[in-house]
């Protein structure tokens, strides 16, 4: 049952590891109300599960990158699914918002695994032009999860509880061990592993932290999923708040965003498997988000949008999302093979910081009655993005990364 790396069947394996979290948030969701109700807590209590879902998330990555470039990428996985599964069957059964909000940060340690893994595992099977398309085809099956999650939530929530949401993570937790176990081969080369020793992990990140391609494309990346989460964080004030959109119609706007979302990884996998540089990629995606986030910014300053002009630019943002990420991606980590799990590690925590920051800063800005807290951090975080590149990594870089 050993999957090919080749296969359709490996690389939906991969989207669907990196898929765990997108998944584990989105479909949550819609249950945070009644949630709150059942556990006799606030709604800002009920929040927290995000939170520090998010929390788990983000520091266990720094531990699974090391883990993964000593051990392998194989054992690190099976303990990821292994922790989520179990941590969403204990979510199912919390008795107390303390328990589940305890349960959730293990929830959300045990899926970093899969992040950092992947890519870790595209970078040890691929190279170049090959190596940025697989990376785009798991990000267009990792894109199907906030597409259905909401949806999925809430059809779970018409037949059952809130609880049976976390056991139905549980459920695909435990599936993803299966497959791991039956169909991963081993894919960290001898020769690029490196000691697990306290030493040894503080120079690898002191060389990622102060390599400026590692940092740098992370920082891209970082604001990339800044100008993304941002549209995650106010979408729900905008459209229910301000467009009074039913929440059928809500999700399937979210579901709209979320295919072109998968529209940009297919294309820019297509595009990548057919010789096409990723630096004209990578730029492309960078100058259509910022135009559409300015023009975001544009209609929101005028007065209250509508619906028919907005979706169009969230879209066309969204979908550049798959241009910018696979390509910042092969340009941050290609040339450290040896270390590839601390640089997915490192490239893993920014992007979480960035996203958070991005969405404390909608929710601070939020005044009840303007989608420009919204459109403003995304404009924001995407002309960051169009300056570092085009300022910085461009010119520094331009013969070094691009045309090898």
């Amino acid at each position: 049952m050993r999957m090919r790396p080749q296969s359709i069947g490996f690389t939906l394996l991969l989207g669907a590891l990196s898929s765990l979290t997108p998944l584990s948030i989105d479909i949550g969701l819609p249950a945070l109300s009644k949630l709150a109700l059942s556990l006799h807590t606030t709604p800002a209590a009920a929040a927290y599960t995000l939170t520090f879902y998010l929390a788990g998330f983000a520091l266990l990555q720094l531990l699974y990158g090391p883990l993964a470039d000593s051990y392998g990428r194989k054992p690190v996985l099976l303990i990821g699914a292994i922790i989520f599964s179990i941590s969403g069957l204990a979510c199912a059964q919390a008795s107390s918002i303390t328990a589940l909000i305890a349960w959730r940060f293990l929830q959300g340690a045990g899926a970093a695994a899969g992040v950092v893994t992947t890519l870790a595992m595209v970078r040890d099977l691929f190279e170049g032009s090959e190596m940025r398309a697989r990376l785009s085809y798991v990000s267009t099956v990792m894109a199907v999860s906030p597409a259905i999650a909401p949806a999925l939530g809430g059809a779970i929530l018409y037949f059952a509880s809130w609880r049976a949401i976390y056991a139905m993570l549980a459920i695909a937790g435990s599936v993803l061990v299966i497959f791991i176990w039956l169909g991963v081969t081993e894919t960290l080369s001898p020769m690029h592993q490196v000691r697990f020793h306290p030493r040894q992990i503080m120079t690898s990140y002191r060389r990622i932290l102060t390599d400026p391609r590692c940092l740098g494309f992370g920082l891209v990346m970082t604001c990339a999923f800044g100008n993304l989460f941002a549209y995650v964080t106010g979408s729900s004030y905008v459209m229910l708040d301000i467009l009074h959109l039913s929440l059928f119609a809500y999700a399937a706007t979210f579901a709209a965003t979320a295919c072109g979302l998968m529209l940009g990884s297919f294309v820019n996998g297509q595009l990548n498997a057919r010789g096409v540089s990723h630096h004209f990629l990578l730029q492309t995606g960078l100058s259509v988000a910022l135009i559409a986030t300015i023009l975001l910014v544009i209609i929101t300053w005028a007065g209250v949008p509508r619906l028919i002009v907005l979706l169009p630019l969230l879209v066309l943002n969204t979908s550049c999302y798959g241009l910018i990420v696979p390509n910042a991606t092969y340009a941050a980590v290609n040339h450290v093979p040896e270390i590839a799990g601390v640089a997915s590690a490192v490239i893993g925590s920014l992007r979480m910081i960035g996203g958070a920051i991005s969405g404390v800063a909608v929710a601070w800005w939020y005044n009840g009655t303007s989608a420009l807290a919204m459109t403003g951090v995304m404009s924001l975080a995407a002309i960051i993005a169009f300056l570092l590149y085009f300022l910085w990594l461009r010119p520094a870089f331009r013969t070094e990364v691009f045309f090898v």
